[in-house]
């Protein structure tokens, strides 16, 4: 095995997943599975990378090609219900998990990854609805730290499970096996004085798969209405638009208002703080909506100049020119995230 290359290439992509370089490890493993297609620990550290590299959806792909060529292992059962997990498909995830306990039933992280599929149901927080549910998560983590008395992730798994059910005495005790197997573990510190002070557990945030994609589009959208819309209000304005001339700009703003409104709308009002938190964490996502924003707000500023004062075209045209802006930078963003995609 020392000389097997693929063996040595898994190896030191497991080492930089565990020093923070989960993407290297990425680029690494992408060849070798290229070149043995059939070996399945190979697609399964793919996907283990790709979880550490945070792309579930990736994840999920190599998980499968593993799970399609049938070797009867727990690990591509396992890092699918990872994946599918992350990608907020709980149902799924459950049996898959389910499919890696029975692949295995002595690997205590197929019971982890059982215990987290249920937790990401929603099973433990309405455990009066789900009582079985909330059971099998309980007995889940249980067996796993049993399999794996020296490891954190099981007690702290069984932690977060009993103060999302209220029991806080059970809670303290596993976090605090779970600090003492890990003492330099800050969040597990901060989860057991959490636990002590008997503060719920905050509700996890909705998981928004490929929310990126879908603000570029609806963005590409707004941009190019606001860019043709204004582009059409300076030409047609030429020479000295009149005051009447207004009502034109009042109809574009009221269409972008309700391709904005028609967007929001759809979005359920718990998943709406993910999309700004998204907005604000892509620098390039939110320099395309500052600049579509400014360009809004001119076209505001004009239509209401061009009420008062007839004849004013200037500010429309910077509107036009702030909007162009925001469709090279909106083009920019949207090759960008198609090329994460393909990562």
């Amino acid at each position: 095995m020392a000389d097997d290359p693929v063996a040595m290439a898994m190896q030191q992509a497991a080492e930089l997943c565990r020093s923070g370089k989960a993407a290297k490890a990425v680029r690494l493993l992408r060849p070798v599975v290229a070149q043995t297609p059939t070996d399945v620990d190979a697609w399964c550290a793919l996907s283990a990378a790709y979880l550490a590299d945070d792309q579930p959806k990736k994840a999920l792909e190599s998980a499968q090609h593993a799970v399609i060529l049938g070797s009867g292992k727990e690990g591509p059962h396992r890092l699918a219900a990872c994946a599918l997990t992350q990608l907020g498909r709980s149902a799924e995830a459950v049996a898959a998990a389910d499919s890696a306990v029975r692949a295995d039933p002595f690997e205590w992280r197929c019971h982890i990854a059982l215990a987290e599929a249920l937790i990401g149901s929603g099973a433990v927080e309405r455990v009066r609805h789900s009582e079985d549910d909330a059971k099998r998560a309980l007995i889940a983590a249980h067996r796993a730290s049993e399999l794996a008395p020296t490891e954190s992730r099981p007690f702290e798994v069984l932690g977060e499970i009993a103060s999302r059910a209220h029991r806080w005495d059970v809670a303290e005790q596993a976090l605090l096996t779970a600090v003492q197997l890990n003492p330099g573990s800050e969040h597990l510190r901060e989860e057991l004085a959490r636990v002590r002070r008997g503060a719920p557990e905050p509700e996890p945030e909705p998981v928004v798969p490929d929310a990126e994609p879908v603000l570029w589009d609806v963005l590409w959208r707004l941009v190019v209405l606001q860019g043709v819309g204004s582009l059409a209000l300076v030409i047609g304005g030429l020479p000295r638009p009149g005051s009447g001339y207004a009502l034109f700009g009042v109809v574009l703003l009221a269409v972008l208002a309700a391709v904005v409104w028609r967007f929001v709308s759809k979005v359920p009002a718990v998943v709406r703080p993910g999309l700004v938190r998204l907005v604000r964490a892509r620098k390039l996502l939110l320099l395309a909506v500052g600049l579509f924003a400014l360009g809004t707000l001119l076209l505001v500023l004009w239509t209401l100049t061009l009420a008062v004062w007839p004849g004013a075209l200037q500010t429309a045209v910077v509107a036009c020119v702030v909007t162009f802006l925001a469709g090279a930078v909106v083009l920019a963003g949207r090759r960008l995230a198609r090329w994460r995609g393909r990562m």
